[in-house]
């Protein structure tokens, strides 16, 4: 009977491993069910035992001492991979407490080093060129730069790239790699070369060649169009990106943005009421007819929009947001602040929040500006179409790892995109 449920188990397990992108502890139990398994089975002579007498015959002898240096030598070889791999991880752990920590991005990036020396994954070099990122976001965000500021983005800029075409080097098959260099490039005014236009196109068409359907990287391409003026090619990804997801947050607020953006903020009303007849149910569409109502001064019909979107998913953290600012323009402060701290209940490090929340209590509130990035993350949002079904955050379970995961599937990583999605005053 033992021998049976180990054996099920054991196959129950491998099929796991082929199927899916196990974890450490399924395959540890792997292995344990499999070795239980040829125990048994050997404990019930099931299995023919016979000898090799060295003595008489010496050429066995010298096989099998062969064999076992092989056997010592590949086990001893796999234990150094395995610690290696083991230390670089629990290295990796540290600079996940770090971020939380606020330690200064240079120490960051020196234990990323550490673990990159360690284990030569193309995640921590990834991880080293995202650093960079954030300071050329930052360098961005300054109005005036001095000379040191342009020097600083100069050398981050080649660091990052550097850093990106690295992690490809090493992982030619992760997309992620390759929207990482397109960023980079993507921070440069393509009209003043054709070559950083092709280089960020380059990058972006792997992307889709390697993740054909994932929206969020055409929202990515979106974004790199519209910080450069071009929003014909913006509106077109985020079409794109809509139609492989109908209820795409992040696509419809950057679409609506562009829409008002260029004035067309009436004939945007009319055609997003058009959509909704279609699409009755999706509050993705009243959140984008809010988002138009309200930059149209119409409070009342912006209130409704976000309330029906609300209703139909309470969850959805931007609809209550922008419920909240409606409310302020409409002297409802205790109302706005209602919606404001259920934000933060699934928000609870989104500094720019935090910043609102207070404001509006000490009633030096000033409206934030509204740039192509929703403000807030709207949660755990599982979702299933055509058998498929999705989420937007990383299952609480060893079983299984994730797959075409965007900028996120580990803490520090969400912790990046939580605070890139933080209110810009």
């Amino acid at each position: 009977m033992i021998g049976v449920l180990t054996f099920v188990s054991a196959l129950y397990l491998w099929l796991i491993a082929i199927v899916y992108v196990p974890g450490s502890f399924i395959m540890l139990m792997t292995a344990l069910m499999t070795g239980l398994s040829l125990a048994v089975y050997s404990a019930n002579n099931l299995a023919k035992n016979f000898s090799i007498n060295v003595v008489e015959n010496r050429q066995y002898g010298l096989l099998l001492i062969i064999f076992v240096l092989f056997v010592i030598g590949f086990v001893t070889f796999a234990t150094y991979n395995v610690s290696r791999q083991f230390l670089a991880q629990t290295n990796y752990f540290k600079v996940v407490q770090a971020f939380s920590q606020n330690k200064p991005l240079a120490e960051i990036d020196v234990m990323l080093q550490s673990s990159e020396q360690l284990f030569g994954q193309d995640m921590y070099i990834a991880e080293r060129a995202k650093l960079r990122l954030d300071e050329l976001n930052r360098l961005l965000a300054i109005s005036e730069p001095t000379v040191a500021d342009q020097q600083t983005f100069q050398s981050a800029l080649m660091e990052g790239i550097a850093l990106s075409e690295k992690a490809i080097s090493v992982d030619s098959t992760n997309p992620l790699n390759y929207a990482l260099l397109a960023s980079f490039y993507g921070l440069l005014d393509p009209s003043q070369s054709n070559e950083v236009k092709d280089r960020r196109d380059g990058a972006m068409e792997r992307v889709k060649q390697l993740d054909p359907k994932n929206p969020s990287y055409l929202l990515l391409a979106a974004q790199f169009s519209a910080r450069h003026g071009d929003f014909v090619s913006a509106r077109s990804h985020l079409n794109e990106a809509i139609k492989l997801k109908n209820n795409y947050t992040d696509a419809l607020f950057m679409l609506s943005q562009i829409d008002i953006s260029e004035g067309n903020t009436d004939s945007a009303i009319k055609v997003t009421n058009s959509m909704i007849a279609i699409e009755p149910f999706n509050p993705t569409r009243y959140f984008q007819l809010g988002i138009l109502l309200a930059t149209a001064k119409d409070l009342e019909g912006a209130e409704k929009a976000f309330k029906e979107a609300i209703r139909l998913d309470n969850n959805y953290a931007n609809a209550r947001y922008f419920l909240a600012l409606t409310y302020l323009d409409m002297d409802r402060k205790d109302e706005a602040l209602t919606e404001l701290k259920f934000i933060e209940n699934t928000n609870p490090d989104n500094q720019g929040l935090k910043d609102l929340i207070l404001a509006v209590e000490s009633g030096q509130f000033t409206k934030p500006e509204s740039g192509f990035e929703v403000p807030v993350n709207d949660g755990s949002v599982v979702e299933t179409e055509e058998d498929v079904t999705t989420a937007t955050e990383v299952p609480d379970t060893e079983l299984l790892k994730p797959v075409n995961q965007v900028e996120g599937g580990n803490e520090e990583l969400k912790k990046q995109e939580d605070n890139s999605n933080e209110v810009v005053e």
